[in-house]
């Protein structure tokens, strides 16, 4: 068949306009999930999503998402529709307004804030919502998956101090890119779950120095919570004394020099380890995951990941 000339091609959809007889109602929005880019849940992915997000909240920063709980406010600053006038004074449709929402929140704190603000350049992300009866939202994909909003930006405010009528405020931004994905392509599903229990993320831990042992070759040291120094030996004494061989890496002069033995210390909830040398070594504690399998911020429980190494000199 020979080629219409001048064909733009063009298809006309009609709609319809019944109303369904289950109606549904977006509740308000109590959570978000940063999710990378080109992550996409398959069908089935939505089947077990809680134990998927829990498996991947602790996962590398290349597959990591991050939980953000918990919203108790919202202000829209969404732009209106933008209409033009042309000259013989008909009206069109210039663009339509894109969604733009400052959430408020009262818990997590100023250190809480400051990890969000990390990621304020990030344009690695996109966003799925969470309201206030588990729904999820986020955009279908073409075989009934679910991924992410497009995000124009992430943005963690500076907080706002109490001012005596009102407490610290700590608010966080997210624009949409794409009006359309939040209507057209909006895909969203009943989690069966309180995400914000299920999904309580990652809290940055360090290593610090207790002191030499009183035996050669053994050294003392603790791990605790880099914003409120609380100590991880009462949660997980049992567990880092079992798991240490995993959990606690070591080298001297650049070469493997891993601890051979550990025992806890309970009148300085710390943990004694045993090395094969004496001299200087560096100790590097587990990935969130490695944590997690020896039973130390396994999912739902907070997960645990040291941002630094700490630096010994074994007696």
């Amino acid at each position: 068949m020979a080629k219409l000339l001048n064909d733009p091609g063009c298809t006309t959809y009609g709609g319809n306009t019944g109303t369904p007889g289950c109606a549904f109602f977006p509740d308000q929005i109590v959570g978000a999930i940063l999710i990378p880019e080109a992550k996409e849940f398959s069908n089935s992915d939505l089947d077990t999503f809680v134990a998927t997000c829990q498996t991947l909240s602790i996962s590398g920063k290349a597959t990591r998402i991050y939980p953000i709980f918990r919203f108790d406010a919202i202000t829209d600053n969404s732009e209106d529709v933008s209409i033009g006038t042309l000259g013989y004074g008909g009206k069109k449709i210039n663009k339509e307004g894109k969604y733009d929402w400052i959430f408020e929140m009262v818990q997590g704190g100023h250190c809480h804030n400051n990890q969000l603000r990390k990621f304020n350049n990030d344009k690695s992300k996109k966003v799925l919502f969470v309201d206030a009866k588990g729904i999820v939202y986020g955009v279908k994909t073409s075989s009934n998956g679910l991924k992410g909003f497009t995000l124009d930006f992430f943005y963690a405010y500076p907080f706002k101090v109490n001012t005596g009528e009102e407490v610290a405020k700590f608010m966080v931004r997210f624009a949409l890119a794409k009006v359309n994905e939040l209507n057209e392509d909006i895909g969203y599903f009943d989690c069966g779950a309180d995400l914000e229990d299920a999904l309580p993320g990652i809290v940055d831990v360090e290593l610090y120095d207790i002191g030499s042992s009183a035996t050669a070759k053994k050294h003392i040291i603790g791990v605790r919570t880099v914003c409120d120094k609380v100590s991880l030996y009462d949660s997980y004494s049992a567990a880092i004394v079992s798991g240490f061989a995993t959990i606690f890496t070591a080298t001297k002069s650049g070469a493997a020099a891993n601890p051979t033995a550990c025992v806890a210390v309970p009148e300085s909830k710390g943990w004694e380890l045993e090395f094969a040398a004496t001299g200087d070594h560096i100790i590097t504690l587990g990935t969130p995951s490695v944590l997690s399998a020896a039973s130390v911020g396994t999912p739902p429980a907070m997960g645990y990941e040291a941002q630094a190494t700490l630096s010994i000199t074994v007696n």
